[in-house]
């Protein structure tokens, strides 16, 4: 079904990508380490680490890919421009987590949440000793959750199965948007495969998208609600991040028409 011929254009030339990674203290400390560990130690592409306060204009050019891990990168007016000006020009944005909200502000990319917070019944009275553990109830914090993949898309490039185990561990759940072909990962209907989660949140999660991946201008941005690189031994959804860091240039609207 996905199957061309030799020299078709389907094909794209790759390059070796030129990774930097935006850290600090607005950032995700273990998710971006375990980004660096992974590119540096296991595949030996040593990523440069940019303190997010001290981005320049200057600096974005020497880089083909930027990831943002786990929060809202604290930049000056004019970097922000510079950075959506690399992307439109052809560079590969990667952001997870909470990194997401500098996404949708910033209007790279249009991402809508389900409010997933925690509200108490009002009209009801609660014992002080349970109210941690009432909040505890609430909270996503560890369970591995089906996701349904679709191996033609960039991102899921060298999967054969359509049903890969994600881990959760935030209440980050993204609204389905309205380009069809732009959430190749999402969960289940029956998504939970090992931990607790609520009735409240299986029913907010159901069928939402895992991750966005999306033309902009001529560059592409790649957007994770979840850690894929958990803990550094997740080695299934980090061949998922890797081939977003790879393979994002082809969702480049030159080569990916949608």
């Amino acid at each position: 079904m996905f199957d061309t011929d030799l020299g078709s254009p389907a094909y794209h030339m790759l390059k070796l990508p030129k990774v930097a990674v935006l850290v600090g203290r607005t950032m995700g400390i273990p998710d971006s380490g375990e980004i660096w560990y992974l590119l540096d130690k296991r595949f030996q592409i040593p990523p440069t680490l940019i303190e997010s306060t001290t981005l320049t204009p200057r600096e974005l050019q020497r880089y083909t890919v930027i990831i943002m891990a786990d929060g809202v990168p604290n930049l000056t007016k004019s970097s922000e421009s510079a950075l959506k000006e690399w992307v439109a020009n052809g560079g590969t944005l990667i952001a997870s987590g909470k990194a997401h909200a500098w996404m949708n502000q910033s209007g790279i990319c249009s991402i809508k949440t389900v409010d997933a917070s925690f509200k108490e019944d009002s009209t009801a009275y609660r014992m002080y000793a349970e109210q941690s553990e009432a909040n505890a109830g609430n909270a996503i914090s560890g369970v591995i959750l089906n996701c349904t993949l679709d191996p033609s898309h960039p991102v899921g490039w060298g999967f054969d199965q359509t049903v890969i185990p994600v881990i959760k561990d935030n209440n980050i759940i993204f609204k389905k948007d309205a380009n069809p072909y732009a959430s190749p990962l999402r969960y289940t209907s029956d998504p939970v495969l090992s931990g607790f989660l609520s009735v409240k949140n299986k029913g907010l999660l159901q069928n939402t998208p895992t991750m966005f991946a999306k033309p902009y201008g001529l560059g592409a941005v790649i957007v994770f609600a979840d850690d894929m690189n958990f803990r550094s031994y997740w080695f299934g959804t980090s061949k998922l991040f890797l081939n977003a860091v790879f393979f994002g240039e082809c969702l480049k609207k030159e080569n990916y028409n949608y």
